[in-house]
């Protein structure tokens, strides 16, 4: 009797099983190293500047060593009278206006992305920041996207380095921060210059 050839058992079936292990390691190791997906930003508020309807009268705050002109119908918010000598904000049936500082040793970038991202989100969750010259200086545009909060709803920023720190209430400020609703920042921005600098 001829001797028995003996297959081995299992072969088919070991070779299958492994070969199903690597196909489903291979999968979930391209699914965990996989590129996240980028998460689609907000929409910005709509950056079209409004067009330069009637007289615009000039703004001069010797504090903040700024001249901008506005919309002459805007007229003086309460309480903001007289910040450091002269008006800090001003606001029209169509828009507003509002001139601050800041100081410290962080750069024009870190300043702007602090602003941009601070925890109670003012610009919203996706807010542009735009690099841009304004009076001869450097500076960034903040542009809100669509889910800005209410409370700051149509606000939009210029962070604008002073040519020379700027002293204001005995405490130096590196930059000047102009206000102003989407539609008119950036034709307010155009009239900036930098008045009275010693």
């Amino acid at each position: 009797m001829p001797a028995a050839t003996r297959k081995p058992r299992g072969s088919a079936p070991a070779v299958a099983a492994a070969v199903a292990v690597l196909a489903l390691g291979g999968l979930a190791a391209w699914w965990l190293l996989r590129p996240a997906p980028a998460s689609a930003p907000s929409p910005l508020l709509s950056t079209a500047s409004a067009p330069r309807v009637g007289p615009w009268v000039r703004l001069q705050h010797p504090a903040y060593g700024v001249a901008v002109e506005h919309p002459a119908d805007w007229a003086v918010e309460p309480g903001y009278e007289s910040e450091f000598g002269a008006p800090s904000r001003l606001r029209g049936s169509d828009g507003f206006i509002g001139l601050d500082a800041i100081g410290g040793p962080r750069s024009l970038d870190e300043v702007a992305q602090g602003l941009a991202t601070h925890p109670l989100l003012p610009y919203g969750a996706s807010p542009a920041i735009e690099g841009a010259t304004v009076g001869g200086q450097s500076a960034r545009i903040i542009i809100p996207s669509v889910d800005q909060p209410e409370a700051s709803r149509g606000e939009a920023m210029a962070l604008v380095r002073y040519p020379a720190p700027r002293t204001i209430g005995g405490r130096p400020y590196q930059y000047f921060v102009l206000y102003a609703d989407v539609a008119h920042l950036r034709g307010i921005a155009a009239t900036l210059t930098f008045a009275g600098l010693r």
